[in-house]
């Protein structure tokens, strides 16, 4: 899956919305995963504005429709899209996306991981390794998001918990040894950042696309 994303801000001084687009506008975002992840959830909201907590999964690539879509204080452009399949049998799709891409986006289910999940982590280390492979191999240099999805479903609910708690509880998850591991393979944590949240709702969806781009405007900071 992948899109490409033309940002800009609302209600914003000159500064802050130049500073915006030299950092985000035109950028193209590679969105990678496992099935059932949420990537057609994600990519629905942008490029559609719609939220539905019932997804099929994606069986071959589909294109999208582009979209405008008003965030917080941000304004986001979507253009045309195509959504790609989780199966590690359209790899072949993964590294072409990754190899135009200046930002990539890798979706994992925390709470699986959480769960001890073997064939969770057996999977996320293989992504993690083929992605890392692809991007040392391409002579640019750009940012790697792993978004950490479904945590609402771990324990206690990473949603619900008041924002010192979070930050708290995000920074323990940060330090489990699998996300040690996926961040290692993916480049080291100077290539490699992690943000977590929900696609249970319209709400927790907007939290965490807003999350995630203010993540790639800040990443060399």
């Amino acid at each position: 899956m992948a899109w490409w994303l033309l940002l800009g801000l609302l209600g914003a001084s000159a500064a802050g919305a130049l500073l915006l687009e030299e950092k985000v506008k035109g950028k193209k975002f590679a969105v990678l995963g496992e099935r059932s992840t949420g990537k057609t959830a994600l990519i629905n909201f942008l490029t559609k504005g719609t939220f539905s907590t019932e997804n099929t999964q994606t069986l071959i690539a589909e294109k999208t429709e582009s979209n405008r879509l008003e965030l917080k204080d941000l304004e986001l452009e979507i253009e045309e899209s195509k959504d790609v399949p989780g199966s590690e049998d359209f790899y072949f799709a993964w590294e072409s996306i990754t190899e135009t891409a200046d930002v990539v986006l890798y979706l994992l289910r925390v709470d699986e991981l959480m769960a001890g999940n073997k064939q969770t982590e057996e999977r996320v280390k293989q992504d993690m390794g083929q992605i890392g492979k692809w991007m040392k191999e391409i002579p640019k240099e750009f940012p790697l998001f792993i978004i950490g999805t479904h945590c609402d479903l771990t324990d206690p609910d990473l949603t619900k918990l008041p924002k010192d708690k979070k930050g708290y509880y995000e920074d323990k998850l940060r330090g489990m040894s699998i996300f040690r591991d996926i961040v290692l393979r993916g480049g080291g944590s100077n290539k490699v950042r992690v943000v977590f949240g929900s696609l249970k709702s319209k709400n927790a969806t907007e939290d965490l696309v807003y999350q995630v781009i203010y993540q790639v405007v800040h990443h060399d900071e």
